[in-house]
């Protein structure tokens, strides 16, 4: 394909009118705890909700908070747009139920606290063994650093290491003495 015939083809393309798409869906009814009729496209995030005006005609809810008839709360942060569907208060609980209920509550969170401190001490305990092992190892290293290094002695590698060491102290000695007998020589000469 030439470049001419590419470009044509990509020209064509833009050129070609591509369908609208309209959002179509079915609205449904429901009813607020006051009675007032609603109209919404789905009751989750993200669906559309309408109520009537003054004249009856349906508009985008505002935003705010809406009862629905069952207890459930609308939340609405942009006009007709759901932003989170609150489930209903209990309404059949007792006082005494909600008063167990609390204690429970209080409970498990006195448990979870003293749960945290030992966790926390815990940790603390292993984060200061962890700090003395690293000051030791650093120290040692640096005791290590500065040492004077020596000369490493190999170890004996062979079952003759003994007679070898004896022939190196021999042959030193020996050029001790033959390096004192050239100086009295030389001494002598002068």
């Amino acid at each position: 394909m030439t470049p001419k015939e590419a470009l044509a083809k990509i020209k064509a393309l833009f050129s070609e009118e591509t369908p609208k798409q309209e959002d179509k869906f079915e609205m449904q009814t429901g009813k607020l705890s006051d009675g007032t009729e609603v109209q919404y496209s789905e009751l989750a995030a993200g669906g559309q909700i309408a109520i009537p005006d003054a004249e009856g005609n349906y508009v985008p809810a505002p935003a705010g908070e809406l009862e629905l008839e069952d207890g459930r709360i609308v939340v609405i942060t942009e006009p007709g747009i759901i932003a989170e569907i609150k489930e209903a208060m209990k309404q059949d609980q007792s006082v005494e139920e909600m008063r167990a209920e609390i204690a429970t509550l209080r409970n498990e969170l006195a448990t979870r606290t003293k749960d945290i401190a030992t966790l926390t001490s815990a940790f603390n305990a292993h984060k200061a063994a962890n700090e003395a092992v690293t000051l030791a190892f650093k120290e040692y290293l640096e005791a290590v650093s500065e040492a004077e290094t020596g000369e490493v002695k190999k170890p004996k590698q062979s079952i003759f290491q003994s007679q070898i060491d004896k022939k190196t102290a021999a042959k030193a000695k020996a050029q001790a003495a033959f390096q004192a007998f050239a100086e009295k020589l030389k001494n002598k000469s002068k």
